[in-house]
């Protein structure tokens, strides 16, 4: 599994396997994984402009992002994002965004995809990692456990996507 850094060269794949995985959300079976309904998907479109910009910030301003996604025939089969807090206080943490292709699931990519980010979180001076999933999303809390993440807490009904009330479970992993 070859995973690699987002950059303008990849630009373009990396913006169409980000809108794909947001329109796979919630159908056919999957788990709702992302906050939009069908009329926000309508008008919804990636901004690779202001995330290839937000790359390029040091680990140490707020606002900083990281994006890396495993390239297969010519399209992006998963992808990690990592960011920073909007404040100096929290630049000690990142948050973890992270999606398989539901063609692609259950094959290691996921694991392969959150061992690379910890890894480099660790490598780069972070000492935590948070991020959100929806309760509904069970392969990818148990994902989450197998690697060391905890539970810090859940909001009911923290969304309500096409009808759909959807737990939010925060979690957390000391590196």
């Amino acid at each position: 599994m070859k995973i690699e850094a987002i950059d303008k060269s990849t630009a373009l794949l990396y913006s169409e396997h980000k809108e794909l995985m947001v329109s796979r959300s919630g159908i056919d079976g999957a788990p709702i994984y992302n906050p939009f309904n069908q009329e926000m998907l309508d008008s919804w479109t990636w901004q690779p402009e202001s995330h290839l910009a937000s790359m390029s910030t040091e680990l140490t301003a707020p606002g900083w992002k990281r994006s890396w996604g495993i390239l297969e025939d010519g399209k992006f089969i998963g992808s990690v994002d990592l960011s920073g807090g909007s404040v100096l206080t929290n630049l000690h943490r990142c948050t973890l965004m992270m999606g398989v292709d539901r063609d692609y699931k259950a094959q290691g990519y996921g694991k392969g995809l959150l061992c690379f980010a910890i890894s480099w979180a660790k490598e780069s001076g972070l000492e935590w990692m948070d991020l959100g999933v929806f309760d509904t999303n069970t392969p990818a809390i148990s994902l989450y456990k197998k690697n060391g993440f905890i539970i810090n807490g859940e909001v009911k009904d923290a969304f309500y996507v096409n009808g759909t009330s959807i737990g939010d479970i925060r979690m957390s992993l000391k590196l």
